[in-house]
């Protein structure tokens, strides 16, 4: 869960310039309609994005450094640009540096991912509303990280095949990639993905554990979201 603050320090630290690779690409945009089905939309003109160079350097870090954000049990995370605007980009992190992770494995988990962020963000709205409409203004401000994320499609012959021996330094090593906009601010795991509910009696904490109740019940107990694309996974 991401809270946006006022001020706060920068999430990457200060490092020399970060260099970048090149990737023409095709949006995969989405849609969602008042009853919380996602559309993904396919075949939008081509744009580029620059993806640092330096990234798989430090994919084994506990911390972000240079173009490197940040890896979780399924994805790495590392900076690029689309449009001179910073943003976080995501493909499936390997279990270990041997495992070759097939091209439909990676584009399941980050179509679901993508549609896990937009439902979340369809339930953070209707979360406010329910407040406004109980006439309740005493919630912290909070959002989801969906406005602006898309998936990309590159073409195939853009992406080197996996080395033979030696570290795998690609700096994208599938087709198909999720992006979000770069996060910058303070950053804190609520619930985790072991418990629910623990997040705190008072405050945002129990903004968070209110928020996940309600999805449950405006669900009618048919969704259980978890969020993990805020910028660092």
């Amino acid at each position: 869960m991401y809270r946006p603050s006022i001020a706060g320090p920068s999430l990457l630290p200060s490092t020399p310039a970060v260099g970048y690779d090149a990737y023409p690409f095709e949006h995969i945009n989405w849609t969602i309609d008042k009853w919380g089905t996602i559309s993904l939309i396919e075949g939008s003109p081509k744009e580029t994005i620059l993806v640092a160079k330096d990234w798989p350097e430090h994919k084994y870090q506990s911390k972000p450094r240079g173009g490197y954000l940040g890896r979780g049990v399924e994805k790495y995370a590392f900076k690029g640009q689309v449009g001179g605007a910073d943003v976080a980009v995501f493909q499936i992190n390997p279990i270990a540096s041997l495992f070759i992770i097939q091209e439909d494995e990676n584009n399941n988990m980050l179509r679901q991912g993508l549609k896990a962020l937009v439902l979340a963000d369809y339930f953070m709205k209707s979360f406010y509303q329910r407040a406004k409409q109980l006439n309740f203004d005493g919630l912290p401000r909070m959002r989801v990280n969906a406005s602006g994320a898309f998936l990309g499609v590159i073409n195939a012959e853009k992406i080197l095949p996996h080395p033979v021996t030696g570290p795998d330094n690609r700096t994208l090593t599938h087709t198909l990639f999720l992006s979000t906009p770069l996060l910058l601010g303070d950053f804190r795991k609520y619930s985790s993905s072991l418990q629910t509910g623990q997040s705190g009696e008072t405050g945002f904490g129990a903004a968070v554990d209110t928020f996940a109740h309600h999805v449950v019940v405006d669900s009618m107990n048919s969704v259980f979201l978890c969020i993990a694309h805020e910028g660092l996974l």
